[in-house]
C-alpha cells in the first residue's frame, strides 16, 4: 500500500506447496470475482515473499515463503517494504517508517533508513573511535531540533561508550549504533578531529563558509587556491560539500604526527595567506557584521573540542542535502550544493566510486616535511 492506494510489485509463482497452493486457490474460488480469466480478491492475504530486491518496479526472482495468518494488510506499505528491502539490523525497533522528515523533499523516515544502510560502508569509517555529536530531529527538519552529545539513559548496549570526568559520551563504531541513532531522529553527526583514546588530532580541515547559498561561487574559488597552495606543500588534500552553503577540505595526517597548537598554527598560515592575497574575496574576520559578503575562512574550526560534520551525513536543510565528497576536478563552475541529496548520494557512489575511498592510505602516505619547514 502507498496513501492507502494498492500498488503491484509483481508476480510470485514460485515456492508454494501444492497444500498452501490449495489453500489460496480455494479462498480465491470461494470469495473472489471472476472476469472469466481470472479471481480477483480485494487486498486480503498477505505473505512473505524471498526476493533477491526490487528491480524497476517489480520484485526479482520472487518465492513464496508462506501465508501470514497474523499480519494485517494494513502494516504492508511501501515504507515497510523499502526497509525489509534494505536488510536493516533485527535487533531495533524501526517505529513509524512512513514519517516525514523532509517534507519540501518529501522524504520520509524509511527512505532516510534506507539511505543510510546503504551509504554506511562509506561513513562509518569516519566515525570511528571518535566521540559523537548529533542533531536529532524526531518529528522532522522543520521541527524541533537538539544537540546531543551524551549517551541517552535507554540506549541499548551495543552502542559504544567512553566516561569521561563522570559523563558518559556516545561512539558511532557498527552499523546498529548508525541505524538505532538514525531511527531516533539523528540526523546530522559531527565528529572531532581526534580519536577519543588520544588528545592528537589524525586530520586537518579547513571549513569555508560563504555568506549564503547564492555566493556558493566564492566557496569555489576559495577551495581552487588552498589546493594550489597545499599540492605546493606536497599535501595529499580531500574536498567535500558541506552540505549547507559551502566546502571543506580535509588533510589527513597520521596520529601523533601533530600537535593541536601545530595545526592550528597552520591553518591560521593558510589562512592568513589566502586572505592577504584576496582580502576582496576572502576574510577570517569571525564577526559576521565585518565580513562585508566575503568568504569566511574558519580555521578556528579545527581545534581540541571543535567538531565537523561527518562525511555522508545527512543535513537539516530543506533539500535533504548531504556532507557529500567530491573528486577535486567537480570543484568547479557547474558545481551546486543542492545537487547532492539523500534521493542520489547511493548511486552516485556506485556509479563512480567513494572520492574518500583512498583517505586511509593517504593518512599513512602523507609527508610533513615541507608543513613543518612552514612552521618554523
Amino acid at each position: 500500500m502507498e496513501k492507502n492506494e494498492l500498488i503491484s510489485i509483481g508476480q510470485c509463482k514460485h515456492g508454494l506447496d501444492a497444500k498452501a497452493a490449495k489453500t489460496v486457490k480455494q479462498v480465491f474460488m470461494n470469495n473472489g470475482s471472476f472476469n472469466g480469466k481470472i479471481y480477483a480478491l480485494p487486498p486480503a492475504i498477505v505473505a512473505s515473499i524471498r526476493t533477491l530486491d526490487l528491480y524497476q518496479g517489480e520484485l526479482r526472482e520472487p518465492s513464496f515463503q508462506r501465508i501470514e495468518t497474523e499480519m494485517d494488510v494494513s502494516e504492508c506499505t511501501l515504507e515497510r517494504l523499502m526497509i525489509d528491502q534494505a536488510m536493516l539490523p533485527a535487533s531495533i525497533d524501526y517505529s513509524n517508517p512512513e514519517k516525514i522528515y523532509w517534507p519540501k523533499a518529501a522524504i520520509n523516515k524509511a527512505a532516510y533508513l534506507v539511505y543510510m544502510r546503504e551509504i554506511s560502508a562509506f561513513m562509518l569509517p569516519f566515525l570511528q573511535n571518535r566521540l559523537l555529536t548529533l542533531i536529532r530531529c524526531p518529528e522532522g527538519v522543520e521541527k524541533e531540533s537538539f544537540f546531543q552529545k551524551h549517551l541517552p539513559d535507554y540506549a541499548p548496549a551495543f552502542i559504544d561508550r567512553m566516561t569521561v570526568d563522570g559523563e558518559t559520551f556516545m561512539i558511532c563504531n557498527s552499523l546498529e549504533s548508525l541505524l538505532w541513532f538514525a531511527n531516533h531522529g539523528g540526523i546530522e553527526f559531527h565528529v572531532p578531529f581526534n580519536q577519543a583514546d588520544t588528545p592528537y588530532p589524525n586530520e586537518i580541515v579547513f571549513d569555508l563558509d560563504p555568506p549564503s547559498r547564492e555566493r556558493f561561487d566564492l566557496a569555489i574559488q576559495a577551495a581552487v587556491v588552498i589546493k594550489e597552495l597545499l599540492d605546493k606543500l606536497q599535501l595529499i588534500s580531500f574536498v567535500k560539500l558541506s552540505g549547507s552553503k559551502g566546502l571543506q577540505i580535509h588533510i589527513p595526517i597520521k596520529e601523533k604526527s601533530m600537535t593541536y597548537e601545530q595545526t592550528a598554527l597552520f591553518t591560521q598560515g593558510i589562512a592568513q595567506t589566502v586572505e592577504n592575497q584576496y582580502a576582496n574575496l576572502f576574510t577570517t574576520e569571525r564577526m559576521k557584521k565585518n565580513r562585508h559578503g566575503r568568504l569566511y575562512i574558519d580555521y578556528v574550526q579545527h581545534g581540541k573540542n571543535k567538531t565537523i560534520v561527518t562525511p555522508y551525513s545527512a543535513r537539516k536543510k530543506d533539500e535533504g542535502t548531504v556532507a557529500a565528497p567530491l573528486f577535486w576536478e567537480e570543484v568547479n563552475d557547474d558545481l551546486l550544493p543542492q545537487q547532492f541529496t539523500i534521493h542520489n548520494v547511493v548511486d552516485r557512489v556506485k556509479e563512480k566510486g567513494c572520492p574518500f575511498a583512498d583517505y586511509q592510505i593517504a593518512r599513512e602516505q602523507q609527508k610533513l616535511d615541507n608543513l613543518f619547514s612552514l612552521l618554523e
